[in-house]
């Protein structure tokens, strides 16, 4: 399931390359006066306006053991379910509304089954793979523009300690439920 997205990842010899919704995310923001910028408390992480950004680690909740390589984030998902679609007959023929365009973020991507660029999401199985990257440019707006925080998770000790409460509490109630005292 497609649940993360690679926002650029970082060549051995120093360069960057920036996937393609960081690149848009980024555009749009610095006509807006909003760069990206190093986060000075922690140097894996950076800034994006109102965001502070931090890489997906191989040690982070239920991604332990992932491949992390890459500066990826969790995607949210809260992003509407479907995009404003033209089709390119649509496009050619002047049947878009007149500012359809005007200060929004354009992606061009196909929708056919031939070419079978769907993924599978928690929230669907066959999310075309542009409105994957639609989501992924959604979120990173807004991050930065709203200040909303990425995706959280706890850290190790709180997943055993929350792990083994529940453990604790389901033994308790199966050894009151089928308690041999009880039926004396």
């Amino acid at each position: 399931k497609t649940r993360r997205s690679v926002l650029f990842v970082n060549s051995p010899d120093g360069g960057s390359f920036d996937s393609l919704p960081f690149r848009l995310a980024v555009l749009y923001l610095q006509r807006l006066g909003i760069e990206p910028e190093p986060d000075p408390a922690d140097p894996k992480s950076f800034r994006l306006g109102k965001a502070r950004l931090r890489p997906l680690e191989p040690t982070d909740g239920a991604y332990v053991g992932a491949a992390t390589g890459e500066f990826q984030t969790l995607l949210d998902f809260k992003c509407p379910d479907h995009f404003t679609r033209y089709s390119f007959s649509q496009v050619l023929s002047g049947q878009i509304p007149a500012g359809s365009f005007r200060d929004k973020i354009i992606l061009i991507g196909m929708n056919t089954p031939s070419v079978l660029d769907e993924r599978v999401t928690p929230f669907r199985r066959n999310h075309l793979g542009v409105e994957v990257q639609a989501l992924t440019v959604n979120q990173l707006l807004r991050h930065a523009l709203e200040g909303e925080r990425q995706l959280q998770h706890w850290s190790s000790w709180l997943e055993d300690a929350w792990l083994l409460l529940w453990c604790l509490i389901g033994g308790a109630i199966g050894y009151h439920v089928r308690s041999p005292w009880r039926f004396g």
